[in-house]
């Protein structure tokens, strides 16, 4: 049973271990989503995932010197447009996430235009 998605929940319910999705200025042109690792007051420090709509998503990786380690960062609480969602045994985005995540992102298409 997929669980629907929440909206205007406050962001203080953000834990650790939590999926989130983000809008910032500098990654404008892509989805993004990742994983919450450490709370301070305005900021989280996230894993990025990477991923598609439609397609699975997993840690993604940067190159420090020759090694490839987990790409993390420290974004600010307020860029957070979902939370607390989940993907699907199969590492995919949830339907009910997709359209949510659509409609936040102002990619839904508005069916009397047609």
């Amino acid at each position: 049973m997929e669980r629907e998605v929440i909206r205007n929940e406050s962001r203080d319910t953000i834990s650790e271990g939590m999926l989130v999705a983000l809008s910032l200025v500098i990654y404008r042109e892509r989805l993004l989503i990742g994983r919450v690792d450490k709370l301070k007051d305005q900021t989280l420090k996230i894993t990025w995932l990477h991923g598609h709509w439609t397609t699975s998503w997993s840690v993604c990786k940067r190159r420090e010197g020759q090694r490839h380690i987990e790409w993390q960062e420290e974004v600010p609480k307020a860029a957070v447009v979902l939370f607390d969602f989940q993907l699907t045994q199969s590492g995919k985005l949830r339907q009910a996430t997709v359209r949510e995540l659509k409609r936040v992102y102002g990619l839904e298409q508005d069916e009397d235009s047609s």
